[in-house]
């Protein structure tokens, strides 16, 4: 009897993810054109337009970046589900696999379908586990505390605390950048009759290139 998967959204997770995250980079020129402009704005002015864009094209921001870098892990979290059902049986990884970690998830799949051993040291299981990381984060999102008297007591420290927090977060062209470290990875270290599944990654790296 022969079986066809259906239901498979990782191809759509990755164009969502590709999709957005231009739209935030496209909205990142905006902001700093939009900063100029502010800067050329008359000091005797009591009401720059440009204030009041700037806000609002970050918020447009945040928004552009949430959704592409969750989706950027919703394909990767798609795509190992993919290979593990197909090469191990949906019962294998619904029983042994479903509860790990993304990042473990990939290291046993590749591991037994392959029987070579994955190197965790590559760039591709770095990104991997910052953007799941990054994931984690938004998706259960908790607010923390933060001195705001540090503003005007000593901005330096509270400018080093939003910066820490903002480097422990992966960027929407890393995430994407993850997609693509993956599938070149999984491309290289499989064999070459079970490479079917992988996207396009020199389509989608022309693609990355020209966004960066």
């Amino acid at each position: 009897m022969n079986f066809a998967r259906i239901e498979t959204l990782y191809f759509n997770y990755v164009q969502i993810a590709f999709d957005h995250c231009n739209t935030y980079i496209d909205l990142e020129k905006r902001l700093h054109e939009n900063n100029l402009q502010c800067n050329n704005c008359s000091p005797n002015n009591t009401i720059c337009i440009h204030e009041f864009l700037k806000h609002e094209i970050k918020e447009k921001m945040r928004n552009e970046y949430f959704i592409s870098v969750i989706f950027s892990a919703l394909s990767l979290e798609a795509y190992i589900y993919e290979l593990g059902a197909i090469y191990l049986s949906d019962k294998y990884v619904k029983e042994n696999l479903d509860k790990l970690t993304v990042p473990s998830k990939y290291i046993i799949v590749l591991e037994l379908i392959s029987k070579n051993q994955v190197d965790k040291s590559h760039q591709w299981y770095y990104l991997l586990n910052k953007l799941i990381s990054t994931r984690n984060k938004l998706v259960h999102s908790k607010s923390r505390k933060l001195d705001v008297s540090l503003m005007s007591e000593n901005p330096e420290k509270f400018i080093t605390e939003l910066n820490e927090t903002n480097k422990r977060l992966i960027s929407p062209l890393d995430a994407i950048n993850a997609i693509i470290s993956v599938h070149k990875y999984i491309k290289l270290f499989l064999p070459n009759n079970i490479v079917f599944l992988l996207i396009d990654e020199n389509k989608y790296y022309e693609m990355y290139k020209q966004m960066k």
